[in-house]
């Protein structure tokens, strides 16, 4: 057989005249001996058929020429018709599915099995790797595909077509196994904490969200501060600043035009979302200086008035 040594079993059937005999053998036992049969001049041909098997192809042939199926027995001769059957070998391919989709961020990956240890690189736009002329699972063990953990990108997804987990590939004589590898980037958010006519202190946060665990504070100084989360997962996030009674705040706007309370995250974002707080004194309606007063401090502050709230410039 190939690969030498498999423990599959052939089933034989030999015929002729005087006989009918059915058998078996794998490639590690003694050959099957069928002695004191009459000669084709007294009793015709005889035949040695090979029962097929899933996933394995044979061809046969007799030490005097005579073909399997039709064995020209001389007197006293010894004939022996020798079977060799080669297993189908099977094909895994490897692809890469990023998103946000065309990055050319490099992943590294590994294959391995019995008779493979094989190191590459995908990108979204690169082809497939194609590994083929691989022994079956069922003389070879199972295949593991094996993805390099990369900064900045989360693993989403790995699924081949035939249900095998990548790290387990149940690869059968003859399949083809397509794996895919889907990467999602990570996204950032920074939340900056900006103070009118407020001294600096420590303001603090809440958050909801599977990746953040807990709260947080930020010191001001010079009337602003800022923290950063990096590589955090796509999807729902809501920063919500825990007000005393001193201080209200007016704004809560982030880059990509959510608010922090109802912020989503998408492939790759790197949005900044910005907490703006002033004191809690009662504006000046009834005096038209001082409102006059306080709309020039926050203008001068960099910040303009819409229909939706603050927006700083």
């Amino acid at each position: 057989t190939d690969p030498a040594g498999s423990d599959q079993v052939f089933q034989f059937t030999l015929t002729g005249t005087d006989v009918n005999q059915g058998f078996a053998l794998t490639d590690a036992s003694d050959p099957v001996v069928n002695g004191n049969l009459l000669p084709t001049s007294e009793n015709g041909t005889y035949s040695v058929a090979e029962a097929a098997v899933e996933g394995w192809t044979g061809v046969g042939t007799c030490s005097d020429g005579s073909p399997v199926n039709a064995v020209d027995l001389a007197p006293g001769e010894v004939v022996t018709c020798t079977f060799t059957n080669t297993i189908q070998r099977g094909t895994i391919i490897v692809d890469k599915v990023t998103d946000p989709s065309g990055s050319d961020q490099v992943f590294q990956f590994t294959l391995t099995g019995t008779d493979v240890n094989q190191g590459f690189a995908l990108t979204d736009a690169s082809d497939p790797v194609v590994n083929g002329n691989l022994l079956p699972t069922s003389e070879g063990g199972t295949y593991s595909v094996i993805e390099d953990a990369e900064p900045g990108w989360e693993l989403t997804s790995a699924i081949c077509n035939d249900g095998s987990d990548p790290t387990a590939i149940d690869l059968a004589p003859g399949e083809t196994v397509t794996c895919v590898f889907t990467n999602t980037a990570s996204a950032s958010v920074t939340i900056v904490k900006e103070l009118i006519n407020l001294p600096d202190d420590s303001y603090c946060f809440e958050v909801t969200s599977s990746e953040i665990d807990e709260g947080f504070c930020i010191q001001t100084q010079g009337g602003t501060g800022e923290e950063r989360f990096e590589d955090v997962a796509t999807g729902f996030y809501s920063f919500r600043e825990v007000i005393s009674g001193t201080y209200a705040m007016i704004s809560n706007e982030c880059s990509n035009g959510d608010n922090a309370d109802e912020l989503v995250l998408g492939p790759g974002d790197d949005v900044t979302c910005t907490f703006v707080n002033v004191p809690v004194t009662p504006v000046p309606v009834n005096n038209p200086l001082a409102l006059l007063a306080l709309i020039l401090m926050m203008l001068a502050a960099g910040w303009y008035f819409r229909p939706a709230g603050l927006r700083r410039f």
